[in-house]
């Protein structure tokens, strides 16, 4: 995504069009062809840092060089524009003072901050131009705009005898009294020194003032009232507990957990006096006070060794910025290679190429938190064909924590549907051959639609899935549900490979290999390869899978299967042609659909009636509509 929405017109810095409620903008290749000023409208989640201030703006600029953050920079007239993706910035402001003494102006995104850069006919130079919203840091501490007025001393000035560690040391009580964590107090103090005072302090005296002791321990008690609103507020910051889709989560090993005991941990392990109503108490004001953030993009993948962007390849670190709420707890390694789960696909696939990137796409899929591209995979097959170890590969590479195991007929029941919130998938392993009746919550998971959900003893919430649904069956359940958009949605995986003692090659511990952390870190590397292919092309079809699936359409809906035994339908009157499909569903051993569902489904199939004298009566007949209607899915 663009740091910029789009552009504008504008007379020197000044807009000469309403853009503050607008949604659309101008290109920049039309804005450029205009030849006159114009201005960028900054993107929402987007800050601008402006320093007017040329000392100022040389020594912010100097800091972020040094210190590799990854920022737009565009010099102005009178100084320096900053642009950063936005972490507590809520609206324009000006003369705000920063954690490390220098004033800014800022401006955000969501009130259509306009960005000058074409001003008076001259073109603004950009120090550092970054188009990508990902490409770019998040705004560090240092630099976010303090909340109160404080006399702050003047840094810059201070040298050896001006009393710096005793400065410094003071200072982080105001920091803590702006809502600063520990850890981001330490980093402010470290900039500071580094590139503020005029003579820095050794590095042991910097340790000294940053000891713990150093550390004002919060007061959450009056005589013998306990104040549970100042607990929660600084358990809020120190903990960077916050909400996601109106769920309480805490910051815990690079992701945010959904876990009340987890955040009642957090309280006792600053207060463990506390008991159980206090800490009940804290958690409720919490729910109030926490912000609602929303998850990072679907492109940015957490592993053990960092968070992956698909789009750009690219590692980064964890942060709390970065809000994700799963993490799969093994390396991407992208030169990796495990000889024992390659040959294992192969055997698994037949040999065949096109099934084996599937597999591996299907993989892939499972780490993409959106579900737009709506699949559900289904593996068939009889026993001791690998469908059992390959889901024990996934289940081992995803870990406990990211995926959930309904099978497909409890889907909908209540207090079930919420074991999927925050999954990466569901997996179900020898699903029920039992008729699914209603389709309709199995259809929204799949596709990622809104859904309702309810935990025991908490009230209702909604969420959009992103788990994607995973089983596996020797025989496919029957769905009241014959529609196209069904069956789109089905990605049906024949297992039709053979394992056995016989086997030249058999191995009876061959899953603990499989099991093993290089087999876990080759099939994550081979996953983010078919990622990858998915984004960009779609899935791989396979002839094996299409052919699994057509099988099945005919299997799920009675009425195809009727058609193709090659009964006699054309120019038979409407209410035979009912009467030998009734009679082939009862030899059969399947339930008849009414009447008029009969016909829609023939409809489907080429066929609509029509109205004969046959034999001076009036008889409604079936015949082949004019343009033939194919009900199979060539799509996975």
């Amino acid at each position: 995504m663009d740091m910029v929405k789009g552009y504008i017109k504008t007379k020197g810095k000044k807009p000469i069009e309403p853009y503050r409620n607008k949604k659309s903008f101008y290109t920049y290749d039309y804005i450029r062809k205009t030849g006159g000023d114009f201005a960028g409208i900054l993107a929402d989640g987007m800050v601008q840092i402006d320093l007017d201030d040329e000392k100022e703006g040389k020594l912010v600029k100097q800091i972020v060089t040094e210190t590799g953050l990854r920022s737009a920079i565009l010099k102005t007239d009178r100084g320096i524009h900053f642009y950063f993706r936005n972490t507590e910035v809520k609206k324009k402001q000006v003369k705000l003072m920063t954690p490390i003494g220098v004033t800014v102006d800022v401006a955000v995104g969501e009130q259509n901050a306009p960005i000058p850069i074409k001003v008076n006919g001259k073109t603004r130079r950009w120090l550092n131009k970054i188009d990508a919203i990902e490409d770019i840091d998040f705004l560090p501490d240092w630099l976010q705009p303090l909340k109160k007025k404080h006399n702050l001393p003047d840094f810059s000035s201070l040298a050896d005898g001006d009393g710096r560690n005793q400065a410094l040391f003071n200072y982080i009580l105001t920091l803590q009294a702006e809502g600063f964590g520990k850890e981001a107090i330490k980093g402010i103090i470290q900039i500071i020194n580094q590139h503020v005072l005029k003579t820095p302090l050794g590095d042991k005296e910097v340790e000294t003032i940053l000891r713990d002791e150093a550390f004002l321990k919060q007061t959450f008690y009056i005589k013998s009232k306990f104040l549970h609103d100042r607990f929660a507020k600084y358990l809020k910051t120190e903990e960077r507990i916050i909400k996601i889709n109106n769920q309480l989560h805490i910051y815990r090993d690079g992701v945010y957990k959904n876990d009340a005991l987890e955040i009642e941990t957090a309280m006792i392990k600053h207060l463990p006096e506390l008991n159980r109503a206090k800490r009940s108490e804290t958690l409720t004001y919490l729910d109030l006070i926490a912000e609602d953030k929303e998850p990072a993009s679907a492109n940015y993948i957490g592993f053990n060794n960092g968070i992956l962007d698909i789009d750009s390849m690219t590692m980064h670190d964890f942060s709390a910025d970065i809000v994700l709420q799963n993490k799969i707890e093994y390396d991407y390694i992208p030169g990796v290679y495990d000889q024992i789960v390659d040959k294992t696909l192969d055997k698994i696939c037949c040999q065949d190429n096109n099934l084996r990137k599937l597999l591996e796409e299907l993989v892939g899929y499972l780490f993409f938190r959106r579900n737009e591209l709506g699949k559900c995979f289904i593996l068939t097959g009889g026993g001791s064909n690998g469908k059992s170890t390959f889901l024990d590969m996934i289940k081992n590479l995803l870990g406990n924590n990211n995926y959930s195991s309904l099978g497909i007929d409890e889907l909908g029941v209540r207090f079930k549907t919420a074991e999927l919130f925050h999954k990466l998938a569901n997996v179900g392993d020898d699903i029920s051959k039992k008729y699914m009746d209603d389709s309709a919550i199995f259809k929204k998971l799949v596709t990622g639609e809104t859904v309702n959900a309810e935990r025991k003893g908490k009230d209702p919430f909604e969420f959009n899935n992103y788990a994607k649904l995973l089983f596996s069956t020797n025989k496919l359940p029957r769905i009241n549900d014959t529609s196209v958009g069904l069956m789109r949605r089905l990605v049906i995986i024949p297992f039709n490979a053979v394992f056995s003692d016989k086997d030249t090659d058999f191995d009876p511990f061959i899953k603990d290999k499989l099991l093993t952390k290089p087999a876990m870190e080759y099939l994550l590397k081979l996953g983010i390869e078919g990622l990858t292919r998915v984004l960009a092309s779609g899935f791989t079809e396979a002839q094996a899978a299409k052919r699994e699936k057509r099988d099945y359409e005919v299997v799920n809906n009675p009425v195809l299967a009727f058609v193709n035994e090659g009964l006699k339908i054309e120019n038979e009157a409407i209410k035979d042609v009912y009467r030998k499909y009734g009679t082939w569903c009862y030899e059969n051993g399947l339930k008849p659909l009414s009447h008029i569902e009969f016909g829609r489904e023939l409809s489907k199939n080429g066929y609509q009636s029509e109205v004969k004298r046959i034999g001076g009566e009036t008889v409604r007949i079936y015949v082949k509509a004019a343009t033939d209607v194919t009900n199979g899915q060539n799509d996975l």
